[in-house]
């Protein structure tokens, strides 16, 4: 590893610290005006006028150094004397004067308030007419804001944390790469950091961080690789499995098993998952036409037919004289984590085969405890059958490879063709196929034999998705109608677009793995990917590009709809499990010292720990759900006849609507009708609202501020009268945070004694 001396490290943190600071003027929004405020403005409306309070907000600036300077209009009633105007800067007087028309005024914005608030008030303020009664006192073409040279400068603070990353993402790089190389690197890492500070700091600073935290401990997994690499110690390319590695294998699929199947009737015979409705009605279909036409195609149709087949046996061994369609869910459910407990063993296997049976038990364990894959293993949808079918056509190329049995492909370009019979985006698992002749060569160069009987098996692909879809043909009308509609619903999604480049590809590993796999594992993870590039080798690169084919689809597609969009990278899970097992395995068998292989074996304890705590939490809270309870509370403690609104009736407890009046609001135009004025006006009691619903507007990123202060005005204007909230909290489908708000000004005389 190349050695810093002190001034080697001072240099280049003086050099990060420039470009951070060169970075964050230079991007930070100079221009303001009352018809693009960029959110600071409060009480400056679009017409122009300032209104007398008006402030003006400004995150993350220097407590010296800067200056805004208002722009103000030619125009003012001639009939009125001139604005006198104080403006007051984190509360202290900063200046005053007189408006005069075309006005520009410089003011110095010292403080050290965050943020930095500038109030505008006025002793002549003057009301416009009767129908207008706003104090208004000038009107402001716009303001500047800037520093000396034309750059606004940002916090202390700010611009160190940013030039931190920097440094030691260069530091980093100087350590991977040896020589002149690395400072090269270092370099570009410096530089490109200015562009990215530029172009990204002000659309969400939260977002370059996840970036840089992403990126710096990916290139922690390539330091580990670079210094693990100076043992000797070889591996199998193929290793077998031994019988401890099975028992172990086979605790991991019990546990797995157990967490999925636990309480997996939840919310029956109510539904708690709006997207098991559509799966319901498409069966129902089937039945009523006596044929297998689910006439639904906004998915393909394996798991109508699997949820079909499951309802049949589960009939088989209960009482089959409960009405057919009263178990499906159930069934469909069951399923599922039949599926995601099958996945356990595949992931097992596909480790074991490819590098090593330690890696096996290791990532048998992460994908049985993983909180995303069991809860996505407990709905009757597509998500768990989709990474079952992955894996199995990702374990018959390793087979085949292992074997040298190149006809094995075939049985691989079914399990993929199966796969995007499950869902539509399966499709991209052609790429598992283009993998083996690379894979049997172990060079960029590929295996000609095995070449020519991978495009035997993407020519099976279609035959299987046909083999469990064949409605999509002989009904294609319809599918191509719902085909259409599910692409063009992809591409608008439900509340708002959430593109890749916006979120510099870091949307799903931030929000939807850190919660799906828990901080410190997720951590691992991208650690274990920069790990496995180092290794310079086709089969950790293999794995790498296994991860990224379902990654980067689902963050390029702009649709991410809440609730739940983490469960578009389930199919990540099993192969940064695999990467997470082979480098601890690897870590561990290769270290010289005890000492060394006890902190990595109890690291790795602690990264299994905390997603099985967080998984055994959630199957624990699965019963009685939130709506359940709130279900009972209204029952007991809300007289009969009561009206009560509530949002969306799939993410609402079920009421009794022979005993209230339940009214939901109109789907398209809820927000609307969710301000204040228009919720009296409908004479209700109550207001019922999931967070399942409106969490949406508060987590999602690119959401419009006053969709937020719309759901803030209601909790703001009604008093609560009960709330229901997990211990776990909300996850997937479970468990939203209830809350029932009273409406009428009247004293709550609806509530029993």
């Amino acid at each position: 590893m190349l050695r810093f001396n002190l001034l080697q490290f001072i240099v280049i943190f003086l050099i990060a610290s420039l470009v951070a600071f060169m970075a964050l003027g230079t991007a930070y929004p100079k221009i303001y005006s009352p018809l693009d405020p960029q959110g600071a403005f409060s009480k400056i409306d679009y017409d122009r006028w300032i209104i007398d309070g008006a402030e003006i907000r400004f995150n993350n600036l220097l407590a010296r150094g800067n200056r805004i300077t208002f722009h103000f209009s030619e125009w003012h009633p001639e009939n009125l004397p001139k604005p006198q105007v104080q403006v007051f800067v984190c509360d202290q007087l900063a200046s005053q004067f007189e408006v005069t028309p075309g006005l520009k005024q410089d003011v110095f914005l010292k403080g050290s308030c965050e943020p930095r608030v500038i109030r505008l008030q006025s002793s002549n303020a003057f009301v416009a007419s009767a129908s207008d009664l706003r104090p208004l006192i000038a009107k402001l073409d716009y303001l500047e804001l800037k520093g000396k040279g034309g750059l606004v400068y940002s916090s202390l603070v700010k611009t160190i944390q940013l030039a931190s990353f920097v440094f030691l993402i260069a530091i980093l790089a100087i350590a991977i790469v040896p020589g002149f190389l690395g400072w090269l690197l270092a370099l570009v890492v410096i530089l490109g950091s200015y562009l990215l500070i530029c172009k990204y700091y002000f659309l969400n600073l939260q977002v370059l961080g996840n970036f840089y935290f992403c990126l710096g401990l990916f290139f922690i997994g390539l330091l580990v690789a670079k210094l693990n690499l100076r043992t000797s110690l070889q591996f199998p390319y193929f290793p077998r499995l031994t019988t401890n590695s099975f028992l172990l294998i086979t605790a991991a699929f019990i546990l797995g098993a157990v967490l999925r199947f636990y309480d997996i009737d939840f919310g029956l015979p109510a539904n708690f998952h709006p997207d098991e409705v559509p799966k319901y009605n498409a069966i129902e279909r089937m039945r009523y036409h006596d044929d297998f036409n689910p006439r639904y195609f906004l998915h393909p149709t394996l798991l109508l037919y699997s949820a079909y087949f499951f309802n049949v046996i589960l009939r088989f061994f209960t009482n089959p004289e409960i009405p057919w369609m009263e178990t499906l869910i159930l069934a469909g459910r069951m399923m599922s984590a039949t599926a995601g407990s099958l996945s356990i063993i595949l992931t097992a296997l596909i480790a074991c085969k490819l590098f090593n049976k330690s890696a096996g038990v290791i990532s048998a364990f992460l994908i049985a405890v993983f909180p995303l894959h069991v809860t996505c293993s407990r709905y009757l949808k597509e998500d768990a059958l989709l990474v079952f079918f992955i894996l199995l056509a990702v374990y018959f190329v390793v087979r085949s490879i292992q074997e040298d049995r190149a006809g094995g492909l075939l049985l691989a370009g079914l399990a993929a063709g199966f796969s995007a019979s499950v869902k539509y985006t399966g499709i991209v698992s052609v790429m598992i196929l283009v993998g083996a002749p690379f894979l049997r060569s172990e060079t960029l160069i590929p295996n000609k034999h095995f070449l020519k009987w991978t495009v035997r098996a993407i020519f099976i692909l279609p035959l299987g998705f046909l083999l469990a879809s064949p409605y999509t043909l002989l009904d294609l009308g319809k599918f191509l109608q719902d085909f259409n509609y599910e692409r063009s619903h992809m591409a608008t999604g439900h509340d708002g677009l959430i593109t890749a480049g916006s979120q510099i590809w870091t949307y799903h590993l931030m929000r939807s793995l850190w919660n799906g796999m828990e901080p410190l594992t997720l951590a691992f993870g991208v650690i274990s990917l920069g790990y496995l590039l180092y290794q310079k080798k086709i089969k950790y690169w293999y794995l790498i590009a296994l991860f990224l084919l379902y990654y980067i689809p689902a963050e390029y597609v702009k649709a991410k709809p809440a609730p739940q969009p983490e469960r578009y990278v389930m199919p990540c899970l099993p192969f940064i499990a695999i990467a997470i097992g082979v480098m601890f395995s690897e870590l561990i068998k290769t270290s010289s010292s005890q000492f060394r292989k006890i902190f990595l074996i109890l690291l790795l304890a602690v990264a299994l720990l905390f997603p099985s705590i967080r998984s055994m939490r959630l199957a624990q809270d699965l019963k009685p759900d939130t709506r359940d309870l709130m279900a009972v509370w209204i029952e007991q403690n809300v007289s009969k006849g009561s009206k009560l609104l509530i949002d969306l009736p799939a993410y609402q407890a079920q009421l009794a609507k022979d005993h209230f009046q339940v009214t939901e609001l109109t789907r398209n135009s809820i927000l609307e009708e969710l301000s204040p004025e228009s919720l009296r006006a409908t004479n209700a009691d109550y207001l019922l609202l999931s967070s399942l619903f409106y969490d949406r507007y508060f987590s999602q990123p690119g959401i419009s501020p006053h969709l937020r202060s719309i759901i803030r005005n209601v909790f703001n204007t009604f008093p609560v009268v009960k709330e229901f909230e997990a211990k776990s909290g909300t996850y997937g489908f479970n468990n939203p945070k209830l809350t029932l708000l009273k409406l009428s000004p009247k004293e709550p005389t609806n509530l029993k004694n």
